[in-house]
C-alpha cells in the first residue's frame, strides 16, 4: 500500500481561516477530499479539509521520510540527501551568524539534525526537537544523545529566556496550531533573541504561474500557505517584530534525480526530455526559484500574544 492510499479513508475535519476566524473564503481548487481556500479577510490560503490531529501527527513517522510519492508527499530517502542539506544550511546560515555569531540554538522540528550539524560547526550550542521519534534517533546518533528531544516545542525542558536563536525550517506550514509554538519560543528567547524561520510564499512568481501544480501544494502535510504579509502577521500575532524577510538565501542544493521527479508535476514534457539525465541523478545544483522566504523576527517588547 502506498503512503497516499494509507491516509485514504483517514477522517478529515472543515476549519475557518486559522489567522481571522473568518469561514468566508474562496476555493482555489480541490484535490480529492482537500480543498484549497483563500480567506477572503485577510488572504491566508489554507487546507479544509484536512486530516485530524491524530492522523497528521501519524504521517510525520517514518513513512514520511521515506516517501514512495515524494512529489506528492514526504522525501524519497530523506537521510540520504545528507550532503546536500548540509552545503544548503552553509549558505542559509549566513542569515543568522551576521546578527548573532555565538549563542545557544534550538531549532524546532530538526529532522536529521543537519542545520544543528552546521550551527555546531560554526560554533553554535545546539538543541533541537522533532516530532518523529525514529527521525530524532537517527540525529542523536550524530550529535549526542541529549542534543535532540522527540516531541514538540513543549516538550523542551528550558528556562524562559535561556535561548539565543529560535530556528524553524519549513515548519510552520505544517502545524495545525503554529500560533502557540511561536509563543513558546518567544518565551524561550532571550530578550535580545532572533527567530529564524522559512515558509513558502503563495504570493511568488513560480506559485501564480504554476497554479495548482505548485511543487507546494501537498494538501497532506502543508495545512497553510503563507505570504510575506499573513506570516508577518502571524510572527506579529506571537510577539515577534520582523528584521528581515527575503527569497535570497531560500534555495537549495538538489540532485538532478529530485528535478526529475519533480518535474513529473510541474510539466510531464519537459519530465520526459530529463529523463535521459538519470545515470547523473546523484550530481546536483544549487536551485531558488524564489517561492520560499526566510524570515528573521525579534521579540517585541512587552509583546502580548493573540
Amino acid at each position: 500500500m502506498s503512503t497516499l492510499s494509507a491516509f485514504a479513508d483517514a477522517p478529515v475535519v472543515e476549519v475557518p481561516c486559522y489567522l481571522c476566524g473568518s469561514r468566508d473564503a474562496g476555493r482555489l481548487f480541490q484535490d480529492g477530499p482537500y480543498g484549497v481556500w483563500r480567506c477572503r479577510s485577510c488572504s491566508l490560503v489554507y487546507t479544509s479539509p484536512r486530516l485530524g490531529s491524530a492522523a497528521i501527527r501519524e504521517i510525520y513517522q517514518t513513512a514520511y521520510w521515506q516517501s514512495d510519492q515524494a512529489r506528492d508527499f514526504g522525501y524519497t530517502n530523506y537521510l540520504s540527501d545528507r550532503p546536500l542539506y548540509l552545503k544548503t544550511f552553509r549558505k542559509r546560515i549566513r542569515v543568522l551568524t551576521r546578527r548573532k555569531a555565538r549563542g545557544r540554538v534550538l531549532e524546532i522540528g530538526s529532522a536529521g539534525g543537519f542545520f544543528l550539524e552546521v550551527a555546531r560547526e560554526r560554533g553554535y550550542e545546539v538543541h533541537g526537537v522533532e516530532l518523529s521519534a525514529w527521525m530524532a534517533d537517527r540525529a542523536r546518533e550524530r550529535l549526542g544523545r541529549t542534543a535532540v528531544t522527540t516531541g514538540t516545542i513543549e516538550d523542551v525542558k528550558a528556562a524562559p529566556g535561556a535561548v539565543d536563536v529560535v530556528a524553524l525550517w519549513d515548519v510552520v506550514e505544517h502545524r495545525e496550531d503554529p500560533l502557540p509554538v511561536l509563543v513558546r519560543a518567544r518565551e524561550l528567547l532571550r530578550p535580545d533573541g532572533l527567530l529564524v524561520l522559512e515558509t513558502q510564499n503563495i504570493e511568488s512568481c513560480a506559485a501564480r504561474l504554476m497554479g495548482r501544480r505548485w511543487t507546494h501544494f501537498k494538501q497532506l502535510e502543508h495545512l497553510y500557505h503563507f505570504s510575506p504579509r499573513t506570516i508577518t502577521r502571524l510572527l506579529h500575532q506571537a510577539g515577534f517584530r520582523v528584521l528581515e524577510l527575503s527569497a535570497a538565501r531560500a534555495g537549495k542544493y538538489v540532485s538532478i534525480a529530485f528535478l526529475i521527479e519533480r518535474m513529473q508535476r510541474i510539466s510531464p514534457l519537459l519530465h520526459k526530455l530529463l529523463v535521459p539525465l538519470r545515470p547523473l541523478g546523484r550530481l546536483s545544483c544549487y536551485v531558488n526559484p524564489r517561492d520560499e522566504v526566510i524570515v528573521v523576527a525579534a521579540v517585541e517588547p512587552a509583546a502580548t500574544a493573540r
